[in-house]
């Protein structure tokens, strides 16, 4: 247990500020070690409790949450999260619940605080609170990041859980409605490589394969189990799994369709058809993720009008080397915006990134820089576009027609700068050199483009 005297002090401190009752912090953990205590200390600046509840863990798990938790203990595991939540919930103090996993911390946590204690002055007990929980990626050594919206915040004496896995919360009595906290979450579980055994849905699968053989129309769970499958590479099983729940649902009602257990929402209809298309992709099959695609594009429901759908019809169609058919994609993906993407980039970044590409294809350099620039503002740090800006550059000769622009990070733009120069010096090509170093030294801000679009000409 924590001590005694810390947590009155915490509490005493919290209470000026909130009169409306107490927060409690719940996670079911096991075998969490590794990420565990960074996770609770952060909690100490939100909540006014935290609620450990261990599910077998053989780590140091438990030592971990006794220095730091009020509540700790011991839960049998039952292959049910929603059995476990709500077991956790039920060792709990707070009026309300936030419900955190142990591989997450939340963003800013003192103003994380206000912002709950924001949500529960505003709200009844019939509102829960949704969390932006951001979950970093990695895909064969490109790393992204995932962003969705989970109902985190809940009065715990209004709600439980349902659902063995990816459960839901579920009133008691009366209807729940959902508004948003704006608290960001960090999520690191699925921050592996599809091959590392410690990624996520190598635990996942085994459990919603069972699932589904109890509840074969669950189309949340087909979805999830699609989806699990496609971050560890196994697309052929992720392609029949997410084509078996498309299928199921009905699109009578246009912009949203339905299926067995209601209105399918946006989030998960868009990730649907663009993980399905993805692993057509990967299984050499272009002609059905286009016509996938296609499809959904024609039904024209609310899952098409995201960044991410665009994206990755810009994808099929560069892949297909229909450049009039990416390039539609990626500039509808763009014009949707950061506003309307799931994967970080679809709307910004790595859509002006592929635009660029496109660009060089059809022997046009001077946009494509422009597009590689614009990747760049939207993210400093974007290595395939500093690395294809800079070989632009040098390769069309066009150093002398690279205006200056600053950015608010210049430093990544430089340390590509120097690493090519590394590059082409070991190469003994001294042209290329000269025209990094001209680079390097003709301003000490990022020179990037200042305005518009540069002309191609000769």
């Amino acid at each position: 247990m924590h001590d005694d005297t810390d947590t009155a002090a915490h509490r005493q401190v919290f209470d000026c500020a909130f009169e409306n009752g107490m927060i409690s912090a719940v996670l079911i953990v096991k075998d969490e070690a590794r990420v565990l205590q960074h996770t609770l200390e952060t909690l100490r600046e939100v909540v006014d409790e935290i609620v450990v509840a261990d599910t077998g863990s053989r780590d140091e798990t438990m030592t971990i949450a006794e220095s730091i938790a009020d509540v700790v203990c011991s839960i049998p595991w039952q292959q049910d999260f929603a059995s476990a939540r709500n077991q956790a919930l039920e060792k709990a103090s707070g009026d309300w619940v936030l419900s955190i996993d142990a591989d997450e911390v939340v963003r800013e946590p003192a103003a994380a605080r206000q912002l709950l204690i924001d949500f529960v002055n505003q709200h009844s007990s019939q509102t829960s609170g949704s969390v932006e929980v951001v979950s970093a990626t990695c895909q064969h050594g490109q790393r992204s990041s995932v962003r969705s919206h989970m109902q985190r915040f809940f009065h715990r004496a209004s709600v439980r859980f349902e659902g063995a896995m990816h459960e839901q919360l579920v009133p008691l009595e009366g209807h729940l409605t959902t508004a948003c906290t704006q608290l960001i979450v960090d999520h690191s579980g699925y921050a592996h490589e599809p091959d590392d055994p410690d990624h996520k849905a190598r635990r996942n699968i085994p459990l919603l394969q069972s699932l589904l053989l109890q509840q074969p129309d669950n189309e949340y769970y087909r979805f999830q189990l699609g989806q699990s499958c496609f971050t560890v590479d196994q697309h052929d099983d992720a392609a029949r799994e997410l084509t078996t729940m498309l299928n199921g649902l009905d699109y009578s009602e246009s912009d949203t369709p339905t299926g067995h257990a209601g209105p399918v929402a946006r989030e998960v209809l868009t990730t649907a058809i663009v993980s399905l298309a993805y692993a057509q992709v990967n299984r050499h099959r272009l002609d059905e993720a286009r016509a996938l695609l296609d499809q959904h594009r024609n039904m024209a429901h609310g899952g098409t009008r995201w960044a991410d759908f665009q994206h990755v019809c810009g994808h099929v169609g560069f892949m297909q080397g229909d450049i009039d058919y990416a390039k539609a994609g990626y500039q509808a993906a763009l014009e949707l915006g950061v506003a309307c993407e799931d994967v970080d980039g679809t709307g910004s970044y790595a859509s002006s990134y592929h635009l660029g590409l496109l660009a060089e294809v059809e022997g046009a350099p001077l946009t494509a820089i422009d597009h590689y620039t614009r990747a760049l503002t939207a993210r400093a740090d974007y290595d395939p576009a500093l690395d294809r800006l800079v070989d632009c550059l040098v390769e069309n000769r066009l150093d002398q027609a690279f205006a200056a622009r600053d950015i608010a990070d210049p430093a990544p733009w430089r340390e590509k700068l120097h690493y090519k120069r590394r590059h082409y010096q070991k190469a003994g090509d001294a042209s290329s050199v000269a025209i990094i170093d001209y680079l390097l030294t003709s301003t000490d801000s990022l020179p990037l483009s200042s305005g518009g679009n540069v002309a191609d000409a000769a």
